[in-house]
C-alpha cells in the first residue's frame, strides 16, 4: 500500500500513572493537530490481565478538561 506519511497525527504520552497493586494505569495523551486541524486530549484508563502483565485498554475519555493535567 501506498501511504501518505503526512496524514498520520503525533501522539505524545503525557502522563502515567499505576495503581498501588499495579492492576490497572491511567494514560493522558496528546494527539497533534495537522494544519490546525485534530488535536485532541485523551484520558485512557488500562486493566492488567489475569495471567501476564500486558494492559487492555479498559475506557477512552476523549477531551476530558480543556485545561492541561497536572496530575494523574
Amino acid at each position: 500500500p501506498n501511504y501518505n506519511t503526512t496524514n498520520i497525527l503525533q501522539t505524545t504520552l503525557n502522563k502515567v500513572a499505576l495503581s498501588f497493586d499495579g492492576c490497572m494505569m491511567g494514560t493522558v495523551e496528546t494527539r497533534m493537530s495537522v494544519g490546525g486541524i485534530g488535536g485532541f486530549v485523551t484520558l485512557k484508563f488500562w486493566e492488567r490481565g489475569p495471567h501476564n502483565n500486558d494492559f487492555t485498554l479498559s475506557t477512552v475519555i476523549y477531551e476530558p478538561h480543556r485545561f492541561l493535567f497536572s496530575c494523574l
